[in-house]
């Protein structure tokens, strides 16, 4: 159900369902900034997408630090890797776009949107955020890969996101920014 309260509705959920205890341990401190981050990526989406929004269930998305002690670079080449997640996290809402243009909006507005058009398996990258070029090769492999297995192409999405997770910090921001884009441009492609 969405209506001018979907922002309060997502945080309102994320609170009542325990889901940033589930996430976060049962911090009260880091509780409360995730749930702040969350209700400022909550309060844009619905400035931004509101009237898009209309009869879509939004999906809420959280995508972790990670921390490899050992291996790096090595899980995608086969090989093992020691890792683990910590605090820090990528927020996103996202719904499917009805008009053919992804528009990821970045809760950090110093940092930029990107915005793309998927156009079936060819997507073009319209204007690029900070991290726009990881969102636009996860969008070209995916394409590809699913033309050449016969499946439908992506959908275009709106979303905004939120991060606290630093980009060359240790902490493989740059991969849970590809995981972020993986999953929010997938999300409506998804069969229900």
């Amino acid at each position: 159900n969405m209506d001018n309260d979907m922002g309060m509705d997502i945080v309102r959920f994320a609170e009542d369902t325990g889901y940033f205890t589930r996430l976060f341990g049962n911090h009260p401190h880091i509780i409360n900034e995730k749930a702040q981050n969350l209700q400022k990526a909550a309060d844009l989406f619905q400035k931004r997408f509101g009237n898009q929004a209309a009869g879509k269930k939004p999906v809420l998305i959280s995508v972790p630090n990670r921390v490899e002690l050992m291996g790096k670079h090595t899980d995608y080449q086969g090989g093992t890797t020691f890792l683990l997640t910590g605090p820090k996290n990528f927020f996103a809402i996202t719904i499917p776009a009805s008009d053919g243009i992804s528009e990821l909006v970045n809760a950090d507005r110093d940092l930029g949107d990107t915005k793309l058009k998927i156009n079936r398996y060819d997507p073009v990258m319209l204007e690029s955020g900070v991290g726009g070029e990881y969102t636009q090769r996860v969008v070209e492999r995916l394409s590809r890969n699913l033309l050449e297995a016969g499946l439908p192409p992506l959908l275009d999405v709106k979303a905004v996101f939120i991060g606290d997770v630093p980009f060359g910090g240790g902490t493989s921001g740059s991969s849970s920014k590809v995981i972020l884009s993986l999953i929010h441009i997938s999300e409506p492609t998804r069969p229900l």
